[in-house]
C-alpha cells in the first residue's frame, strides 16, 4: 500500500469517526430533549392528579362538613323543642294549680275575655271544680260589666262541669256561640308568639343556631 492509499484511508476513517460522533451527538440531543418531555409529561400529570385529589379531598371535606352542620342544627332544634314543650308543660302545671297568682283575678281576666269574644247574649258560664268556689256572684257581675258595658242584653247562668280543666266556658245559650278560655286552651293560643319570642332570644344567645329562618 503506497502512501497516497494511506492517506486515503486515514481521510475515510476519519471522515467515518466525525459523522460517527455527529451522529452520536444528534442521538444524545434527541434522547435528552425526549427524556426532557417526559419529566415534563410526568410532571403535569402529576401535577393534575394532584389537584384533582385535593379538590375530591375538599369536596369531601365540605360536604363532611355541611352534614355535621345540619346534625348539629337538627340536634339543637330538637333539644330546643323538647325544652320549650317542658318549659309549657311546667307553665301548664303551675298556672292550672294555682300557684303564683291570684285565682279570682286570672278567672275574672279569663271571664271577661271569653264574655267579649261571644258578645252580650243570654250565656252559660261554665267552670270546672277547682274553680267553682272562685266564681262568685261578684264576680260574675264585675267581668259581665266590664266585657258588655252597662245595660247590655243577656244573663249570666252559672254552671259547674265536672270534666271541665281549670280556667272558664262560656256558650251561648242557643249553642251557636263557644269561647274556651281555659287555662289550658289559652295556653295553646299563646303557645306560638310565647314560643316566638322565646327561640328569637334564645337564638340571639347562641348566635343564631337554632333560626328556624
Amino acid at each position: 500500500m503506497n502512501d497516497n492509499e494511506t492517506k486515503l484511508r486515514q481521510e475515510i476513517l476519519e471522515d467515518a469517526r466525525r459523522r460517527g460522533e455527529r451522529l452520536v451527538q444528534r442521538a444524545t440531543m434527541d434522547v435528552d430533549k425526549a427524556l426532557a418531555a417526559l419529566r415534563t409529561e410526568i410532571e403535569a400529570y402529576r401535577t393534575e392528579r394532584l389537584a384533582a385529589a385535593r379538590r375530591e379531598a375538599e369536596a369531601k371535606t365540605r360536604a363532611l362538613t355541611a352534614h355535621q352542620g345540619h346534625e348539629i342544627r337538627r340536634r339543637w332544634l330538637q333539644r330546643r323543642e323538647e325544652v320549650l314543650d317542658a318549659l309549657f308543660d311546667a307553665c301548664l302545671a303551675e298556672v292550672e294549680e294555682g300557684r303564683g297568682m291570684d285565682p279570682s283575678r286570672s278567672l275574672r281576666e279569663c271571664l271577661v275575655e271569653a264574655l267579649a269574644g261571644i258578645g252580650p247574649r243570654d250565656t252559660v258560664v261554665r267552670v270546672g271544680p277547682s274553680c267553682a268556689g272562685v266564681l262568685t256572684d261578684e264576680l260574675l257581675g264585675a267581668a259581665r260589666l266590664e266585657a258588655w258595658g252597662e245595660g247590655a242584653p243577656g244573663a249570666l247562668t252559672r254552671r259547674v262541669d265536672e270534666g271541665l280543666p281549670p280556667g272558664v266556658m262560656v256558650e251561648s245559650a242557643d249553642g251557636g256561640r263557644l269561647f274556651d278560655n281555659t287555662y289550658r286552651t289559652r295556653l295553646a293560643r299563646l303557645r306560638a308568639p310565647l314560643r316566638a319570642r322565646v327561640c328569637a332570644g334564645i337564638d340571639v344567645a347562641e348566635g343564631g343556631m337554632g333560626s328556624d329562618e
